[in-house]
């Protein structure tokens, strides 16, 4: 199970929810314990949809924090308690002692070994494991302070910037956050996709040699340029598969090596090949912000909310204060500055109503004139804008521009459904071959019907 769980993350392929990576915990726990106990595709999607629920509000209710994606691995202790507690079919009293357990000794990884060296890949192993483990033990007895989340020297006071603790825990059966499921279709950091989807966009209208380029720019959202600030190679370090995942131009470079982005491109001998190239292009790429896309991508995950903006709805002030914190720690610069204001000045006229707006539903919502439901609306309208545009000038001086608002696989793809299917039988094929691969895809679109263990066995004898 651990090295599933390594291999999971090694690659840069796992799918996740508003603000959560879970699916280390929701996939392959309750893959392991219905193969174990002979339990049913039924039972397997119930723990798993419980699991996102529950740990995916944990996750959507904490907007203020300098952990990003990975770090926030205490979101699968809780998933992996709650798959356990379902699958073990604990009461709700033992349940909520598994999930005491689970959050009891949450990890807090590092910056220095998330973005850049091997160390990431270990950032759900140890995660999970507990998680499972909190529920066995609950199930045997133990307890744990059902407080932990809220107790003023408890989860919220030490893991997040929130003045006051959210209520994570409502509208359960009202809101769906499963809803918000997004797949990733390339092998790099969601806040690279666009990026790189706007580069093979490139190549599929007209092939581009690298030595004709002059430079290449990308602009991007002020969430992908902090993961661009953090990807920086580690001390005594060159590249690495994970200091390009996580780089937007690292990851444009690689993109613009092989033209697509697999989890085959990081085997040793391809990445070997491409650090040539990455390295030769490098100085002449550059990413800058665009405030336009940031406010395309709020105005995505607004449209799953109630009242966005406002204290518990992804608020600004929020985002601000862990802007400044990140600052603190990092010295970096602030999301927004001074020097911002004629940038936004520029902005059309409906981009600098929404961030006025935006801006002022913070403030509102402190002093009683906020949102009275929510805050989570119709995760179904909710969209994943991790959107880039990429110009890349040539020699010649001709310009070859893309845009990538929403990248294929994320929240809001019409063709969701479509990458799913391709996206397992192009990986899958690596492992077990393609038809192997697809008669896999076609079990799990049955899966509700029949126990797990004859889906799997069938699928790969």
């Amino acid at each position: 199970g651990t090295t599933q769980i390594v291999h999971n993350r090694d690659v840069e392929l796992d799918d996740f929810l508003y603000r959560g990576h879970l699916g280390q915990a929701v996939v392959l726990v309750p893959l392991a314990m219905c193969e174990a106990f002979g339990l049913s595709g039924r039972e397997f999607l119930t723990a798993q949809v419980a699991a996102n629920e529950v740990a995916g509000r944990l996750g959507a209710s904490i907007t203020a924090d300098v952990l990003h994606g990975h770090q926030r691995s205490y979101l699968q202790r809780l998933a992996a308690a709650v798959c356990t507690s379902k699958l073990l079919s604990l009461d709700r009293e033992k349940t909520a002692q598994a999930l005491s357990i689970a959050l009891t000794q949450p990890e807090y990884a590092l910056h220095p070994g998330m973005f850049s060296p091997e160390t990431k890949v270990l950032s759900a192993a140890s995660s999970v494991v507990e998680g499972v483990r909190a529920g066995f033990l609950a199930a045997e007895g133990m307890g744990g302070a059902k407080d932990i989340l809220e107790h003023r020297a408890g989860f919220f006071s030490q893991f997040s910037l929130h003045r006051t603790p959210p209520e994570p825990f409502v509208q359960l059966g009202t809101a769906w956050v499963t809803e918000a499921l997004s797949f990733k279709r390339y092998s790099s950091c969601a806040y690279a996709a666009g990026t790189v989807d706007a580069v093979r966009s490139i190549l599929a209208r007209e092939p581009v040699e690298p030595d004709a380029i002059r430079e290449i720019e990308i602009a991007t959202t002020a969430p992908a340029l902090i993961l661009e600030q953090l990807a920086e190679p580690h001390y005594l370090s060159q590249y690495t598969p994970v200091n390009v995942q996580f780089s937007i131009a690292r990851s444009a470079l690689m993109a613009l090596r092989y033209g697509d982005i697999r989890g085959s491109h990081y085997s040793e001998e391809n990445f070997a090949r491409a650090v040539p190239f990455i390295q030769m292009l490098a100085p002449k790429t550059r990413v800058i912000h665009d405030w336009h896309l940031t406010l395309q991508l709020l105005r995505g995950i607004d449209d799953g909310l109630v009242a966005g903006g406002s204290e518990n709805s992804a608020g600004m002030v929020e985002f601000y204060r862990a802007s400044r914190e990140f600052k603190r720690k990092f010295g970096r610069t602030q999301s927004l500055q001074i020097k911002d204001i004629p940038k936004l000045l520029a902005l059309s006229a409906s981009d600098k109503k929404y961030f006025v707006s935006r801006f002022l539903k913070g403030f509102t919502s402190r002093i009683g004139g906020g949102q009275k439901e929510g805050p989570f609306g119709d995760f179904s309208k909710l969209s994943w804008r991790m959107a880039s545009r990429v110009a890349i000038r040539l020699k010649s001086g001709s310009l070859l521009e893309s845009t990538s608002l929403v990248p294929p696989g994320m929240a809001g793809d019409p063709t969701r459904r479509q990458v799913v299917e391709e996206k397992l039988v192009v990986e899958g094929s690596e492992v077990i071959g393609k038809r192997k691969a697809r008669v896999l895809y076609k079990r799990l679109m049955d899966l509700e019907r029949v126990p797990v263990r004859n889906v799997i066995s069938s699928a790969v004898e």
